[in-house]
């Protein structure tokens, strides 16, 4: 339950934006470009196993009762539950069995990273009841260069995580708790590591947002599910004929952090 000081909420918060149809230009126009772009991309040969044609694999195998499973280059099948445990995958997937095609998840990055400037224009206009400046924040947000590198870089789910965290700090400011809980749910299911953003996410909300019960709340959820996925599900899915546990977390590791000692 929320306390009676999180249920508080001042004018400003209650108010409604109105339709803008500079935002929503701006939104459909970058879809139009990402998706565009990604597609002659995926069709000018541009794009290879990592990272879309192992999320395509993996999430055309759940269409046939399969844990999300790809082909790795050493010559076996291996779930992305192994490693990322990226469980939202499988959102995708009724879509995936209507339209088979690596196209599909392209088109849904782009869709779903453009939606996210609602969450920006949404955030700063209740902040500054400046229109101006909710648009500002929309198009920096849609024309990052990094984001638009990440979107037009094959398909992963970091790129999806960005929108679903930035609608869920919207969310959480404007004390829509349902939509917050559900986003922060997605964004969680989509990589083990989200869970250190969301926990921190939490400890804003805890320390400045004046939101202590939503904000422990939240840091304890992203914690507890960071530490099942990576100790529990991770084990569950490795690939046991090759080494299971122990090879799996060490190429896992290696990969991502074996710089750091060097």
């Amino acid at each position: 339950m929320i306390n009676a000081q999180d249920q508080q909420s001042s004018p400003q918060m209650m108010t409604r934006p109105q339709p803008d149809s500079v935002l929503w230009g701006a939104v459909l126009l970058a879809f139009i470009i990402l998706a565009g772009l990604s597609v002659a991309r995926y069709q000018g040969y541009n794009t290879g196993m990592y990272d879309l044609g192992n999320m395509s694999q993996a999430i055309w195998s759940v269409t046939q009762g399969q844990p999300l499973l790809y082909s790795r280059p050493e010559g076996f099948a291996a779930s992305r539950l192994a490693g990322h445990v990226e469980l939202g995958y499988m959102a995708i997937a009724p879509l995936y069995a209507l339209w088979p095609d690596p196209r599909v998840l392209l088109i849904v990055q782009a869709g779903l990273f453009a939606f996210g400037a609602v969450g920006a224009y949404r955030l700063t206009l209740r902040r500054t009841e400046s229109r101006f400046a909710a648009r500002c924040i929309a198009l920096i947000y849609l024309f990052y260069p990094t984001a638009l590198t990440s979107v037009l870089f094959d398909f992963h789910a970091d790129t999806l995580v960005l929108p679903l965290l930035m609608l869920a700090l919207d969310a959480l400011d404007e004390r829509a708790w349902r939509r917050y809980a559900l986003l922060i749910v997605l964004a969680l299911s989509l990589k083990f590591y989200v869970a250190i953003a969301v926990a921190g996410i939490g400890f804003v909300a805890f320390t400045w947002g004046g939101q202590r019960r939503v904000g422990t709340i939240t840091i304890v959820l992203a914690l507890a599910y960071g530490a099942f996925a990576f100790f529990v599900i991770r084990p569950l899915f490795a690939e046991t004929h090759v080494g299971g546990v122990a090879k799996i977390t060490t190429r896992y590791t290696s990969s991502y952090l074996g710089a750091v000692g060097e």
